[in-house]
Formats: C-alpha cells, sequence, structure tokens
C-alpha cells in the first residue's frame, strides 16, 4: 500500500496508485517534498457521480458526451456506471442471480461513495431518480460535501426547495448546494476542489515523515 503524508484531508484518496505511478514511484517509497507537491497540483480530488443516466440511450450519450467529461475538468470520476459490467449482470440473469447482483451492485456503489471527496448530484426530473438521492444522503451522512444539478425549472420540491425539502437540507447541511446549470455546477466543483488541494498543502508543509 502507497503510503500518504498525514493529516490529509478527509477522503483526499490517490486512487489505486496511478498517480504515483505517473510520477514514476515505486510502491512504498517515500515522496520527496518537491514531488509531493507535485502530485497535489496534478490530482483532483475523487467524486462520487451519482445519477440514473446509465438506464436509458439518451442519457448514456449525455453522459458520456457532456456530463461526465465536463466534471473531469475539475474532480477524478468515480463512475458508478463502470463499477460492474453489463456482462457481469447478464451472466447474473442467466445463473437466476439478480437479487445477488443486485446487492453487490449496491456495495460497491458505496464503497465507491465512501472513497469519495466529493459527491455530484444528477437531480433533474419532475421527481429526482430515487437512488441518486439515497446516495447523497448516504454521502452527507459520511461528512461528504454534496453538490447537485437541477435545471428543470419544474417544481418537484415543497415550496421553497428545489427538490424534496430533506434531500435539499442534506445537500446544503454537507457544505454543497444545488445548482441550476451543468457550468455552475462545475464552477463549484473546482471551488471545492480548490479549498480541498489547498487544505491538503498546507498539513503537506509539515515535516513529519510518512506513516
Amino acid at each position: 500500500m502507497y503510503k500518504e503524508r498525514p493529516p490529509l484531508v478527509v477522503r483526499y484518496r490517490i486512487h489505486q496508485g496511478e498517480y504515483f505511478k505517473r510520477l514514476g514511484l515505486l510502491e512504498g517509497e517515500t515522496v520527496p517534498s518537491d514531488t509531493w507537491e507535485k502530485l497535489l497540483v496534478m490530482l483532483h480530488p475523487p467524486c462520487y457521480i451519482a445519477s440514473p443516466l446509465g438506464f436509458t440511450e439518451a442519457g448514456r450519450h449525455y453522459y458520456a458526451q457532456v456530463y461526465l467529461p465536463a466534471l473531469r475538468t475539475v474532480v477524478e470520476p468515480i463512475d458508478p456506471w463502470a463499477l460492474t459490467s453489463e456482462a457481469e449482470v447478464h451472466e447474473a440473469a442467466a445463473a437466476g442471480r439478480e437479487r445477488e447482483m443486485a446487492l453487490e451492485i449496491g456495495r460497491r456503489n458505496a464503497n465507491g461513495i465512501r472513497r469519495a471527496a466529493l459527491l455530484a448530484a444528477f437531480l433533474e426530473g419532475q421527481e429526482p431518480d430515487a437512488g441518486t438521492v439515497a446516495e447523497v444522503g448516504y454521502a452527507a451522512a459520511l461528512g461528504i460535501p454534496c453538490f447537485g444539478l437541477r435545471s428543470d425549472f419544474r417544481q418537484s420540491g415543497e415550496n421553497g426547495a428545489a427538490v424534496n425539502l430533506q434531500v435539499e437540507s442534506f445537500i446544503v447541511e454537507s457544505g454543497g448546494a444545488i445548482l441550476a446549470t451543468l457550468d455552475e455546477l462545475v464552477t463549484a466543483l473546482g471551488a471545492a476542489s480548490e479549498e480541498l488541494r489547498q487544505k491538503t498543502l498546507a498539513a503537506a508543509e509539515s515535516p513529519s515523515p510518512l506513516l
């Protein structure tokens, strides 16, 4: 396991060692201070992308061609649609293991949320997707700042709320916000990413050795 410099901001993780590998570091090596700074500059914080967009053809196109590329400019996406393959789902169905597979998908998604430093939720529609808002609640309970996109002008939540008041309350209490455009969401995530980066750089100034 790669060693991290304490104290890192909660869930600001280096995914699967890939960033260390890009810098030519080997497993178990200590990280020189100048290399550590380079690492933090190139590293976007991991962000869980909660959405129902993988369920439809139009949604998949928007997700792959517009939504995910926009978010990737400011965060490192944890993409739940990439955590389970279609082949796995088809094989489970053929073997009569649909329930087992459904629970496994849920476990994988929950693990993805626990690895995240941020969460971005797609909250469009007359009624936002139940799975997406469940993921928001889970992340907010873990202390992960949550941000939502809702450009839909239809009434969804109670008066004064963009969506269900409890969902919006979770988002606001987490330190996040609901944004009305994709550009605004990217800007908000970018600001949150920079705040995490600065806090982590400040923590990295400590002369303490790597754990």
